[in-house]
């Protein structure tokens, strides 16, 4: 935008610097409705493992340096299983939660919501609203 502005006298905008004109106004405007708290949120979804983590770090960041509010970092698919398998994984996810947890704490300071696994998951609006029910804060 800022060649096609300052080429403008020489060459002329056009049709060319009409569109990009909306574009760059339209795009203003999307980074205003996004900033503003009462108009959007961001929430991220994770798991509990160590890449989820670690890119899922990548983001708050990077929302907050363009104004972008994260209340909640969901963690979904965590699992409540009592077999010996599902008791080590859970002690693995309790650790990615924590590290998480801490990780997140000095930047934006979302919420963390941890999501239970159900299976089969839930299908259709009125089962994610019974499985929302048994979401807990961290």
């Amino acid at each position: 935008m800022r060649i096609v502005l300052k080429y403008q006298p020489v060459v002329g905008v056009g049709s060319l610097g009409r569109a990009l004109l909306t574009l760059s106004k339209r795009i203003g405007a999307l980074r205003r409705m996004l900033s503003d708290r009462a108009l959007s949120r961001f929430v991220l979804v994770t798991r509990a493992a160590a890449l989820p983590r670690a890119e899922t770090l990548r983001f708050p960041s990077a929302l907050s340096s363009l104004g972008i509010h994260v209340p909640a970092v969901i963690v979904n698919v965590v699992g409540q299983g009592s077999c010996r398998a599902c008791l080590g994984a859970a002690a693995d996810e309790r650790r990615e939660i924590r590290l998480l947890s801490r990780a997140v704490a000095g930047k934006t300071r979302p919420r963390i919501i941890l999501a239970p696994a159900v299976i089969p998951p839930p299908e259709g609006s009125s089962a994610l609203i019974r499985w929302s029910g048994r979401w807990r804060l961290r």
